[in-house]
Formats: C-alpha cells, structure tokens, sequence
C-alpha cells in the first residue's frame, strides 16, 4: 500500500508544474489571474474530493489510492498542449 501511494502522490510535482505551464503559457498577458485561478480550483477539488472520500467507510488505504488515480486520470490530458 505504501507503494501505491508513494506513485501516485510521488508524480505530484510533475503534473502540477506542467499543468502550471500549460497555464500560463495559454494566458500571457493575465498569468497572475490564471495561477490564482488554478490554485483556487486545484484547493476547492481537493476539499471537495477529500470530504467525499472521508464520508466513505474505510478499514484501508484503497479508497484514497482511487481518489488519487481517479483524478491522474481526469486530469493528466489536460496539462498536455
């Protein structure tokens, strides 16, 4: 289990600095209104993914391991150009 989590929260970096770049990139002239934009929605998808998976009964790992895969999925294609 330990594995599973360090891959998925290990590609964190990655992601994030290409989806932040892709950003920006795409909005030059107002790069400080789209980062802030993507922070706030990077914070509001968390707190509401992370309250739904805690309303989930766990006895493991597993349910934080698909939320984390789950969103890798969705949002991988999106950072590419």
């Amino acid at each position: 289990m330990a594995i599973g989590v360090a891959f998925f929260v290990g590609q964190n970096p990655l992601i994030s600095s290409n989806a932040t770049a892709s950003i920006l990139e795409k909005f030059p002239t107002m790069a400080g209104t789209a980062n802030s934009l993507m922070g706030s929605v990077r914070f509001g998808v968390g707190a509401v993914m992370g309250s739904l998976v805690a309303s989930f009964k766990m006895e493991t790992a597993a349910p934080m391991l698909y939320y984390n895969g789950s969103l890798r999925s969705y949002f991988s294609p999106l950072t590419i150009s």
